[in-house]
């Protein structure tokens, strides 16, 4: 803190124990942002928890201990925790019982809440939502104006962003990305090192994954699978399907499919074109 600042609470002597710290619930002592001196806020271990500077504030019952930061115009409400080396900072706002904790950041404009989960290293800014009982933890960022609900999990190193939204029990992992206006939901994955983007939609009990691209208006659903270099768009739907496509080393490799799940969509690489095209006469069983 600046030492020009003044200080804008007091600790109270009112206390509580939450965790195995001693919360003191806090009081403004001048006028800041929509808080006025006098109003009771909500509960905080020490000053460093609660930077004097900008509008930031506590409210309730929220509570923000052990290393904890919340700065900038940041608030927490209800009773939502803030804990561990989390930060909550500029314009970001963590409400209901929404938890933030571990090393998370969220920060911009993103809101938290419902009982929401940020943990680990991950990320939350820009004008994200996470809210329901959505998790996103380990590495993963989410960002832009993207919106994680339901019980959906995002984690390693995943990101979602721009449009995007993932919810229910979608899950989003590994180094995969959501973007663009794409869809995950149902009980869908993506994972690896696969894309989905544009207007994209995955769904039911399918899975995108290795290094795919699922993008444009294509539909994924089903039991479907779609691994490898497979490339599924404009408005395909694939649904209790395998797509299995590797892009080839040299003219001669072709693609192969390594499992079956009703049907199987057979691919090879056409060196003229340079794109993968679907066998003639495919019954759906399987080739090496």
């Amino acid at each position: 803190m600046s030492e020009n600042v003044e200080k804008k609470y007091e600790l109270l002597e009112e206390t509580m124990e939450w965790g195995g710290h001693i919360l003191h619930r806090i009081r403004a002592t001048r006028d800041f942002g929509r808080v006025h001196k006098g109003q009771v806020g909500g509960w905080i271990e020490k000053e460093s928890n609660l930077s004097h500077e900008g509008d930031c504030w506590v409210y309730g019952e929220a509570k923000v201990y052990s290393h904890a930061v919340v700065e900038g115009n940041a608030l927490v409400f209800n009773e939502a925790l803030v804990y561990n080396s989390a930060k909550v900072s500029e314009s970001a706002t963590v409400h209901e019982r929404a938890e933030v904790y571990g090393l998370a950041v969220v920060r911009g404009n993103s809101w938290v809440l419902g009982c929401a989960k940020i943990y680990g290293g991950a990320e939350v800014y820009g004008d994200a939502v996470v809210l329901g009982y959505a998790q996103v933890f380990n590495k993963a960022s989410v960002y832009g104006i993207a919106q994680i609900y339901g019980k959906a999990q995002i984690f390693d190193y995943a990101r979602v962003y721009e449009n995007a939204m993932v919810y229910d029990g979608g899950k989003v992992f590994d180094r995969a990305e959501v973007f663009g206006s794409a869809r995950v939901f149902d009980e869908a994955y993506v994972y690896g090192n696969a894309k989905v983007f544009g207007g994209a939609e995955i769904y039911g009990k399918s899975s995108v994954s290795d290094n795919s691209m699922v993008f444009d208006a294509a539909e994924i659903c089903g039991d479907s699978r779609i691994l490898y270099d497979s490339r599924v768009y404009f408005n395909e739907k694939i649904k209790d399907r395998v797509v299995a496509m590797r892009w080839p080393r040299d003219a001669e490799c072709a693609s192969k499919v390594v499992e079956t799940i009703g049907q199987v969509v057979l691919q090879r690489f056409d060196t003229d074109s340079m794109t993968f095209v679907k066998e003639e006469g495919n019954n759906g069983e399987n080739e090496s």
